[in-house]
C-alpha cells in the first residue's frame, strides 16, 4: 500500500445500528449513493481493526491474522455458500450477497529479494598440495543459465529479479586439478494461489504446476488430433477433453487459451474473463467472471444465464452447471441420440461439486452422499455410494469409472455399473498407502499427484504411455 494523502477531520458518525457492507455500496447507505456500486475484482481476505495499523506506505501481508486488535477477519475459505465466517473469535460472520466464489485468488506473493548464491566455504588442495580451482554452472529446470554474476572468486550468484516460483535451480561446482568432481545444491520456490492440477485424456495427460506452467505427455502418434502438446505461458487452471482432441486453460489474466483440434471451433474461445472450464471431445464450456456459462464448439456459441460457480460437460452432449446456491441444472445441447436433460436425471439436493465423463456424471451432495447418473436413461441413477459418512473434496469421471479424493488424501474409485453394495472398483483401484493432493481419471486409467510431489498413474494395458513417460517434478 502506498500512502497518497492524509486528511484531518471529525470522527465518523455513529453507525453501530447499521449493517456494515464491504465489496459494494448500496443505495441509501451514503449521500449521493443512488445506485449499486459493486467492487469489480476479487477479495481474498478482509480485516477490520480497532487501531490504525499503518501510518505510512507498507507491504501488504499475504495472510491477515486475527490478533487482539482484530474486530473481524474474513478469510473466505468456504468456497461456496452464503456465509463467510469471522475467524477473529468475535462472532461477526458475514452474509455473502450476490457474490461469486473463486477457488484460487492470486494474492501478492512474497518474492525472494536475495540472490541465490553458490559458494565454496574454504579453499582446498589435493593430496599433492596442488591448488584446486573451481568453476560454476547453473541450470534452471534443466535449462542452462549463463548470466550468473561472479561475486567472489569462490562463488557465483543468480540475481533475485530473475527468480520465479516453483523453479529448481541447480548449481554444479567442478573442482579441478586434473581430476573432476561435482556436487549440486537445489532450492525450490513455490507461490500461494495456483493449485496443482492434473487433466487426463485417452491419449495423454497434462499437469499444471504451482507456478502456472503446463507440462503434457502421452502418445503424439495417435491418429486423433490431440491436445497433448505443452503450451507456453502461465495459467491458473486447465481442462482436457476425454478423447484428447483439444485442451483449454485459463491464463493469469483470466482469458482462455485452447490448443489442439478446432474443426468445430472448440479451440476458439470467446473473449472475456473466465473462472473455470470444462472440455469434452468437440465442445468447451466455461464460467465467466459474471457467473454465466458460455460454451463453444460443435453445439455452436451459446450462453446460459444465471450465477454459476462451476460447469461440467460430458462427451454425450450433457452440460451441468452448479449454481452459487448449490442447486444443479443440467441440459442437453442438441443431440438427437439422447433425451433432453431434465431434473429427473439427477437426485434433488444441494450439491458441492459435479464432474462429467464419457456418458455419465457424478455429484457430491451436501448431506446425502455421492450420486452418479447416465445421460442415456432418466431412470439410470445409482448411489449414494457412501451416504454421508465420507466426503470427497474432488471428483473425476472417465470412460467407465470415477474416482473421488478424500480430505485426508485417500482415493476411492468405482465403475459406472456397480452392483448393490459393491461400489468400490475392483479392477480400477489406485495405489494404496499413499496420500494424494489432486487426481484425474480418463479412459481406462487415472493419475494423481502424491503429497511428495510425484505423479502416480494406474490402469490397465490401454494406458497410453509408459510409467517412464511420466515427468519427474
Amino acid at each position: 500500500g502506498i500512502l497518497r494523502d492524509t486528511e484531518a477531520g471529525p470522527p465518523p458518525y455513529d453507525m453501530a445500528e447499521e449493517p456494515l457492507e464491504f465489496g459494494a455500496v448500496r443505495p441509501g447507505t451514503c449521500e449521493g449513493c443512488d445506485i449499486i456500486n459493486d467492487f469489480n475484482g476479487w477479495i481474498d481476505a478482509f480485516r477490520i481493526s480497532d487501531v490504525a495499523r499503518y501510518s505510512s506506505s507498507f507491504s501488504p501481508p499475504t495472510t491477515l491474522i486475527a490478533d487482539a486488535n482484530a474486530i473481524g477477519v474474513w478469510q473466505f475459505d468456504e468456497t461456496s455458500g452464503s456465509i463467510a465466517a469471522d475467524s477473529s473469535g468475535n462472532g461477526n460472520d458475514a452474509i455473502v450477497v450476490s457474490g461469486q466464489w473463486r477457488s484460487a485468488c492470486h494474492a501478492p506473493s512474497e518474492i525472494p529479494t536475495e540472490a541465490l548464491v553458490c559458494t565454496i566455504d574454504e579453499e582446498s588442495t589435493d593430496a599433492d598440495g596442488d591448488p584446486i580451482t573451481y568453476t560454476f554452472a547453473w541450470d534452471v529446470d534443466g535449462e542452462d543459465y549463463t548470466d550468473a554474476e561472479a561475486t567472489t572468486y569462490e562463488g557465483d550468484s543468480v540475481p533475485s529479479e530473475v527468480l520465479e516460483y516453483d523453479e529448481t535451480w541447480t548449481c554444479e561446482v567442478t573442482a579441478s586439478d586434473g581430476d573432476l568432481s561435482a556436487s549440486t545444491a537445489e532450492t525450490h520456490l513455490r507461490p500461494p494461489g495456483v493449485q496443482p492440477q492434473l487433466s487426463t485424456g485417452a491419449f495423454g495427460a497434462c499437469f499444471l504446476n504451482s507456478s502456472g506452467r503446463i507440462q503434457c505427455w502421452g502418445d503424439p502418434t495417435s491418429s486423433w488430433p490431440t491436445g497433448i502438446t505443452s503450451p507456453s505461458g502461465r495459467f491458473v487452471s486447465m481442462a482436457k477433453g476425454l478423447w484428447d482432441r483439444h485442451t483449454c486453460a485459463i491464463r493469469e489474466d483470466s482469458t482462455v487459451h485452447c490448443w489442439g483440434a478446432d474443426d468445430y471451433g472448440q479451440s476458439s474461445p470467446p473473449a472475456g474473463a473466465f473462472v473455470s472450464l470444462s472440455v469434452n471431445s468437440n465442445d468447451s464450456c466455461g464460467v465467466t467472471e459474471m457467473g454465466t456459462i458460455k460454451c463453444w464448439g460443435r453445439g455452436g456459441s451459446r450462453e446460459r444465464s444465471g450465477t454459476f460457480q462451476s460447469v461440467s460437460t460430458t462427451s454425450a452432449y450433457l452440460v451441468c452447471g452448479l449454481r452459487m446456491d448449490g442447486s444443479l441444472e443440467c441440459w442437453n445441447y442438441g443431440s438427437t441420440y439422447y433425451p433432453a436433460a431434465t431434473s429427473s436425471f439427477y437426485p434433488d439436493g444441494i450439491y458441492e461439486q459435479v464432474a462429467g465423463g464419457l456418458s455419465f456424471s457424478c455429484g457430491t451432495t451436501e448431506s446425502s452422499g455421492t450420486f452418479c447418473w447416465s445421460e442415456m436413461d432418466t431412470s439410470d441413477v445409482w448411489g449414494p455410494y457412501i451416504g454421508d459418512s465420507i466426503e470427497f473434496v474432488e471428483l473425476s469421471v472417465g470412460y467407465e469409472q470415477a474416482c473421488g479424493l478424500q480430505a485426508h488424501g485417500e482415493v476411492l474409485c468405482w465403475v459406472n455399473s456397480p452392483t448393490s453394495g459393491d461400489w468400490h472398483g475392483t479392477e480400477f483401484d489406485p495405489p494404496g498407502d499413499a496420500v494424494f493432493e489432486t487426481l484425474s481419471v480418463a479412459s481406462h486409467y487415472g493419475c494423481a499427484l502424491r503429497n511428495d510431489n510425484v505423479i502416480v498413474c494406474w490402469g490397465d494395458s490401454r494406458m497410453p504411455f509408459d510409467v517412464s513417460d511420466i515427468p519427474e517434478l
